[in-house]
């Protein structure tokens, strides 16, 4: 039977469900095939409406890999230094600005509109449709909620919507004593058919199941994670505790849903949506190892990026891999995402997108450039900021607004913790050069500390 939210959403959001159909329907096709066209309308719009990209040359005789390297790389710089440059001076009425801090704390709003939002959502379900998802499947989402693990109560539309499109939320931000036996209980009792997660609150629920010896009276046809690295052994203990494959998908919020495994194998990148490449740390692309990742979003003609460098960086076996002349590209795996869950005195675990949540949309009145935060102890953290230029710690809306970042942290972690703010000109980058978001470091290792004491 098909659910009220299918009928619904196919009224609501006709748009995406065309995309989805499409998608579907090119599966067979060669990424070339399918992202050629979507490129050439992408870099012929950027030339005539896009400030930083009216001076781009490019020839439609060219190859498109021959093609994207004639294009500069684009830096989360430019588009924190000049947003106004990558801005078309074109936009519909449905855009709307989209605010992250990454995976490296460096604060970001990217334009977003309708025509990305669909074909973003249609790639969601693409994927989902790999696991075998079907219009009549519910999906659990272990995710963030932030108001939520702040103590309110999720909206009526909030849990309307849940209700309609069969997707209920459990908080994947702040996992508590008891939490991990209410989890499986309302997975036990809802049997979804998918879990869509964040990839360290599965690996977290599937360490208790696995210690305490629980198990589900059924078997998901799936586990969907995302928002960090899938570790081989995370996976293993994932599949342990459910009893059923692990797909791993790589999105970001600049940029939407960019990848996804098709089991336990590479992840395919989808050509309806995006283009990547892996290159060297001189912006060369490399023929096989690790590189950073640069995606190009052939949906947003509102702030368009192209050759968009995430911070984030995959492995790859070949160039023919990722450049194939048949079939889709295939990134090995996505790597330097690790999201460490914090750690609480009772067991607790919170997952670092919480601060960013709160550091990125809740608490920064437009003065902090980047962001980095440190757990020195179970119940210790300093949160390395720095300003942008010309601006003081002392001024009275910095200091309000760490009032009620440290207000809102206190009602999570406990009102005995200690949060300290360091201001700083550099944050901390690991020897790769890596700058991580979030760093677990205790002064001193907390004695008999376990996973769920």
């Amino acid at each position: 039977m098909i659910s009220l939210w299918y009928v619904i959403d196919h009224v609501r959001n006709g748009a995406m469900w065309r995309d989805l159909r499409q998608m579907e329907s090119s599966q067979d096709l060669s990424w070339r095939e399918i992202a050629a066209p979507r490129l050439e309308e992408l870099l012929t719009w950027s030339q005539l409406h896009v400030p930083a990209h009216r001076a781009l040359e490019h020839s439609h005789s060219l190859d498109i890999l021959d093609l994207l390297e004639t294009l500069p790389i684009m830096k989360r710089e430019d588009l924190i230094n000049d947003p106004g440059k990558y801005t078309s001076d074109v936009l519909p009425r449905s855009v709307h600005w989209k605010c992250t801090g990454g995976s490296t704390g460096v604060l970001l709003h990217v334009l977003q509109d309708s025509r990305y939002g669909a074909a973003n959502s249609a790639g969601s379900y693409l994927f989902f449709k790999w696991v075998g998802w079907k219009p009549t499947d519910r999906i659990q989402k272990i995710w963030g909620s932030y108001a939520e693990v702040l103590g309110d109560h999720p909206t009526v539309k909030r849990r309307l919507l849940n209700w309609l499109y069969g997707q209920p939320q459990l908080d994947a931000n702040a996992l508590r004593a008891g939490d991990f036996d209410r989890y499986v209980d309302v997975i036990d009792r809802t049997r979804p058919e998918i879990i869509l997660s964040y990839v360290n609150a599965a690996e977290s629920l599937a360490e208790y199941i696995n210690i305490s010896g629980r198990r589900l009276s059924y078997t998901p046809r799936g586990v969907v994670t995302a928002a960090g690295t899938l570790f081989p052994d995370w996976r293993r203990n994932i599949e342990r505790a459910f009893g059923c494959p692990v797909f791993n998908r790589y999105a970001s919020d600049e940029a939407g849903c960019i990848a996804c495994a098709r089991g336990a194998d590479a992840l395919y990148v989808n050509p309806s949506t995006h283009i990547v490449e892996v290159v060297d740390a001189d912006g060369q692309r490399i023929a096989h190892g690790t590189g950073r990742i640069l995606v190009t979003v052939l949906n947003n003609l509102s702030m368009p990026l192209i050759r968009y460098d995430t911070g984030d960086y995959a492995t790859i076996d070949s160039a023919e891999s990722l450049y194939p002349q048949h079939g889709w590209q295939r990134l090995e795996s996505v790597d330097g995402r690790e999201l460490t869950m914090l750690r609480g005195p009772d067991g607790s675990r919170f997952s670092p997108l919480l601060f960013t949540h709160l550091i990125d949309v809740v608490q920064n009145k437009g003065f902090i450039s980047q962001y980095q935060i440190v757990q020195r102890g179970l119940e210790k953290y300093t949160i390395r900021l720095k300003l942008w230029p010309g601006l003081s710690p002392e001024e009275p809306r910095i200091r309000l607004s760490l009032d009620g970042f440290r207000h809102d942290m206190l009602a999570v972690l406990g009102s005995a913790t200690v949060i300290e703010f360091a201001f700083v000109d550099q944050v901390e980058a690991f020897p790769s050069g890596k700058v991580p978001f979030c760093i677990v470091r205790f002064d001193e290792e907390p004695a008999h500390a376990s996973a769920h004491d």
